[in-house]
């Protein structure tokens, strides 16, 4: 029994095997900047790129550098 999941909330197939997922979360750009202004007490961000898939920008990384 799967759990139910919330907006952005996906379970994956892990390497095609059976009932076995991996969690992932599709970031909206609200949530990357909530989660940057959540942690700017401790850390400060210091790169933000976007990589992977054919056109390069498949996923969003942030880096951040501890205060």
């Amino acid at each position: 029994h799967l759990p139910t999941l919330d907006s952005g909330d996906y379970l994956l197939g892990w390497k095609n095997k059976e009932h076995q997922y991996r969690y992932c979360h599709s970031f909206s750009e609200g949530e990357i900047d909530d989660l940057v202004a959540a942690v700017a007490d401790v850390a400060v961000l210091k790169e933000r790129f976007c990589a992977d898939g054919r056109t390069h920008d498949l996923n969003t990384y942030l880096v951040f550098e501890k205060r």
